[in-house]
């Protein structure tokens, strides 16, 4: 199980590092902020963490549309969100 969250999380950082960098706003080392952003609140909370310096956010949603609406959200903040 451990081994799995561990998978999840490199090809995560490695996708999101990468997009960041192809878009020029890869400077450094990424922050991460994990779990416990919900889709209902998405908007407000991103833009709190991105004004905190956070660049991804890992969270995991039990249903497809919470999982979409919180990504949509952190794009629409710039916020990479896996």
């Amino acid at each position: 199980m451990k081994v799995r969250y561990l998978t999840i999380f490199l090809v995560a950082l490695i996708f999101c590092s990468c997009s960041a960098k192809q878009s020029g706003k890869g400077q450094g080392i990424p922050i991460i902020s994990w779990g416990g952003i919900p889709a209902d609140k998405a908007d407000t909370l991103y833009s709190l963490a991105r004004d905190c310096g956070f660049d991804m956010h890992l969270g995991l949603y039990r249903a497809k549309e919470s999982a979409v609406a919180s990504m949509d959200a952190a794009a629409r903040k710039g916020i990479c969100s896996c």
